[in-house]
């Protein structure tokens, strides 16, 4: 775990770490979409190659 600036509130603390998370499930979603795109509209076997 990271240690957090000693300027930052609880509410700035609390703000960072949710921000961080909503860019991972982001980041996961455009992935796991873009997989599915190949998968189902390109036809290209790209997950096949994956796994």
């Amino acid at each position: 775990m990271c240690s957090w600036a000693p300027t930052l509130t609880r509410c700035e603390r609390r703000l960072a770490h949710r921000t961080e998370v909503l860019l991972y499930a982001l980041t996961f979603a455009v992935y796991v979409g873009l997989v599915l795109k190949h998968q189902f509209r390109d036809r290209d076997g790209l997950l096949r190659r994956m796994l």
